[in-house]
């Protein structure tokens, strides 16, 4: 019973990566994100071409400083002897790179677009820990559900000696 639902829930997961595929969900570059981002702020915020311009080189900059953050911080994480400050220190990297983005756009926009982007970036930032809190909860399932894959498992493995009884 719980190899077929194992099956189900496989061969689901490939469909629907299948579909992302095909519906063109591929991952965006830098540029295209940031490009998207200042559009998005630019229709919302009604901005200036050179609003619009120097945002997309302000995002455009926060992608890039966090995509090295990223690498940086894996290649600390294989050789790190104290796990706890290596996090620590990327936090505050990772801190730095938003407060730098925050003073660009402050720079940028006037203040009351800056007002009104700042409770945009808020909320955007309450989904998105919302999304990976989801996310965390579906790994911790994932996990519990495996651990009780294996422990059928072990189950089964001891009906089949106790049949010999």
């Amino acid at each position: 019973m719980m190899k077929k639902f194992s099956l189900i829930l496989a061969m689901t997961f490939i469909t629907m990566a299948g579909f992302a595929q095909e519906k063109g969900w591929e991952k965006k570059s830098n540029d295209e994100m940031a490009m998207m981002y200042a559009e998005k702020m630019g229709t919302k915020m009604n901005l200036t071409a050179e609003q619009k311009t120097k945002i997309k080189d302000a995002q455009m900059k926060r992608l890039e400083d966090q995509k090295e953050l990223m690498a940086d911080r894996e290649e600390k994480m294989n050789d790190a002897d104290d796990m706890a400050e290596e996090k620590a220190d990327f936090r505050e990297k990772r801190m730095k790179i938003q407060e730098d983005f925050k003073d660009d756009m402050q720079s940028i926009l006037d203040e009351n677009q800056y007002t009104q982007w700042k409770t945009m970036h808020e909320e955007e930032m309450k989904m998105m820990k919302g999304k990976k809190m989801g996310h965390e909860k579906a790994k911790m399932k994932g996990m519990k559900d495996k651990k009780m894959h294996s422990e059928d498992h072990d189950d089964d493995s001891n009906d089949d000696d106790n049949s010999d009884w």
